[in-house]
């Protein structure tokens, strides 16, 4: 899946600056998206990250390591969408021992890498990423922006039904727009 969502990538430098280029994800897609700038630095391919990161509710670590366990058990009543045994198993049928870096974003340095822009519901497990998030982006000066919605569940800002989920969903067609 990694390397041909890089081959598509690479056909779409060909007719885009790398500056202009957006992933976006929600779930398990936004944790592709930093996932898939990890393969290709991992990979040592000789093309550019794109312009900026958009990830929705990210499930970034998968194992979450113990500290994020922890802050998770806090969460987990107010998740209605996410149970904690679905982050311990998960991995298990994403990846073999060869990529499971992949889902352990946590253990490789960001240097380099884009601009990341993070929306979190309130009342989802996957907020417990935060700490890691800002801790891996100061030490690998990365700059990101985290946007938790109040009260909010999983991936809440897909859900167009709602006022709140129509402004977020405006923010972030407008930073796709200005990119």
């Amino acid at each position: 899946t990694m390397k041909s969502a890089a081959d598509v990538y690479r056909e779409m430098l060909w007719n885009y600056a790398p500056g202009k280029i957006v992933f976006l994800g929600n779930s398990s897609g936004a944790a592709f998206c930093l996932s898939l700038c990890l393969y290709i630095r991992h990979e040592h391919l000789s093309i550019p990250f794109p312009g900026k990161l958009i990830m929705i509710s990210p499930g970034l670590q998968m194992p979450p390591s113990e500290a994020q366990l922890e802050r998770m058990r806090k969460q987990e009543k107010t998740d209605a969408t996410i149970p904690i045994s679905f982050c311990r198993n998960i991995h298990r049928v994403l990846v073999d021992k060869g990529s499971a870096y992949l889902l352990r974003v946590f253990d490789t340095p960001w240097n380099g890498l884009p601009e990341m822009i993070f929306f979190f519901g309130g009342r989802e497990l996957f907020r417990a990423y935060i700490p890691d998030i800002e801790q891996a982006a100061n030490t690998g000066k990365v700059k990101i922006r985290i946007h938790v919605g109040e009260n909010m569940a999983h991936c809440w800002p897909m859900l167009g039904f709602t006022r709140e989920a129509r402004e977020t969903r405006a923010e972030i067609y407008e930073i796709i727009r200005t990119a």
